[in-house]
Formats: C-alpha cells, structure tokens, sequence
C-alpha cells in the first residue's frame, strides 16, 4: 500500500540520519517510521475536521516533539 512505502521509505531516511550521528543509535526504525506515518495519517484527519492555524500548530508541535526525542545527544555525536 502507499504508506507501506511511504513508512519503508522513512525507514531508510531514519537509517540514514542513525548512521550520520544525528539520531540515537538504539530507535527500532522500522517501528518509528511506523509512528511518523501514522502520525501525519492523523494530521490529515484532524485538517478537515479543525481550523488550519490549529492543524498547523498541532501538527509541529507533535513532529518536533517526536523527532526530538530521536535525536542522539550531543556527546553522542
């Protein structure tokens, strides 16, 4: 299905980023590719049911939240 590849996509950029220092070394990617997939998916729910500022800040809030608990800390790197 689409976000099968769009998750197997994600994955590798998850692989990618681990492998360049930026993210921890211990996140299963597949299961983190998974949650951003599943949490742009309800993104997209909540645009045609709230107003776009709300769904804007929303939506930022919860991917930089996410993506920051990935990120490998800074002696790790």
């Amino acid at each position: 299905t689409l976000l099968h590849m769009r998750a197997a996509t994600d994955m590798e950029l998850l692989e990618q980023a681990t492998n360049e220092g930026t993210l921890r070394t211990d996140i299963d990617h597949e299961f983190e590719a998974d949650r951003l997939v599943t949490m742009l998916a309800g993104v997209g729910l909540l645009a045609g049911v709230a107003r776009p500022a709300r769904v804007k800040a929303q939506a930022t809030r919860m991917l930089t939240e996410q993506i920051a608990s990935l990120r490998a800390s800074p002696a790790a790197v």
